[in-house]
């Protein structure tokens, strides 16, 4: 029974972000399907990717909420580092395929939970100080949001959203037209670090 309703809530949570968002879908790739959103407040293009994990909710919320291991999973990152706050904030450094140059954020990570799903929301702030020496181009904005549903014991669904905009010189059809590789490759490598930890575990 518990898993008819959390596989309700999630369909109900799916149906109101489509229909109010107007998610278009892209592609499907390794279990991970993918959406954009051309209009919205940030004027380009957001993109969405949701993929099932063989895995029980608190798993997948300690990883995202374990800074150290952004490198391990979190497309293009390179450097995390959680900074001596009261809350969690985290300075990040991204190196972005070849020609472009590396990026840095400073970012403030959220968990809230609701019934039936949590939401960790990753924003970029104001950087005011960071403690590795770097001469990184800041992000103009990064906003990530992750939706983790649980429809049963070990299984949830994880949907990432996301919207930036890296900083600097890059042209902006060029960030539309490759931004949907961030939440796949962040996904697909969530599942493979979570999948491989465990599996050291069992």
């Amino acid at each position: 029974m518990q898993f008819i309703l959390n596989l309700l809530l999630f369909l109900l949570l799916l149906n109101s972000s489509s229909s109010a968002a107007e998610w278009e879908k892209v592609k499907a790739k390794d279990s991970i399907t993918l959406y954009e959103k051309k209009e919205n407040k940030f004027n380009f293009s957001q993109f969405k990717g949701e993929v099932l994990l063989e895995h029980p909710v608190h798993r997948i919320v300690n990883t995202i909420m374990r800074p150290l291991s952004y490198p391990l999973w979190l497309a293009d990152c390179v450097y995390a580092k959680r900074l001596f706050t009261a809350t969690l904030k985290v300075h990040m450094i991204t190196q972005p395929p070849w020609p472009l140059e590396q990026r840095q954020v400073l970012l403030k990570v959220k968990k809230k939970k609701h019934d039936g799903f949590t939401m960790i929301t990753l924003n970029s702030i104001t950087p005011q100080f960071y403690f590795r020496k770097s001469d990184a181009i800041w992000f103009e904005f990064l906003n990530a949001q992750f939706t983790l549903v649980p429809i049963s014991k070990n299984q949830t669904v994880v949907r990432l959203e996301l919207a930036a905009h890296p900083g600097g010189s890059i042209p902006q059809f060029l960030i539309d037209k490759t931004g949907w590789m961030i939440p796949y490759q962040s996904l697909r490598d969530l599942k493979n670090y979570i999948n491989k930890i465990h599996k050291k575990e069992s």
